[in-house]
């Protein structure tokens, strides 16, 4: 008998959901064969006041100015005591335990790069709305999961 067609369950965070609706809408083979979709945390451009708006855009049409600033700074920081690091993020960062996560993934070297790449990229590529005109191609079952 002939192998079973494979079928596709995707589980996405932030700008994965983008990918993946993006995948459901150009591949209508691979829509035809995915069952479940999990978007976690899918990031959807928020309405954000102007001056951030103005913030994000300029950054993002500016990486070859925002990533080698932040790597610097991120060298800087990771010649800190860690007690230091956790006192500048404790405003953001309220618990220890994800504090200490999150300072000691701020001081790795390619941190800076890798974060402004990608999310510099979300802000300048991803659609204020989520397309989900693929739904209306093929029922299967996607689940939103926001913070």
């Amino acid at each position: 008998s002939p192998a079973p067609s494979p079928r596709y369950i995707f589980i996405s965070h932030s700008i994965g959901a983008h990918m993946v609706q993006r995948l459901s809408i150009l591949r209508p083979d691979i829509l035809q064969k995915t069952i479940l979709q999990i978007h976690l945390m899918p990031y959807i451009r928020t309405d954000a006041p102007q001056p951030q708006k103005t913030q994000m855009s300029v950054a993002a049409n500016a990486q070859s100015v925002v990533i080698p600033v932040a790597q610097t700074l991120t060298r800087m920081k990771s010649c800190l005591p860690m007690t230091v690091s956790d006192f500048l993020m404790r405003g953001a960062v309220p618990d220890e335990k994800g504090r200490k996560l999150a300072a000691g993934i701020a001081r790795q070297p390619h941190f800076a790069r890798n974060f402004f790449e990608l999310g510099l990229e979300e802000v300048r590529d991803v659609p204020e709305r989520p397309d989900v005109s693929f739904l209306f191609r093929k029922v299967c079952l996607i689940v939103y999961q926001f913070a």
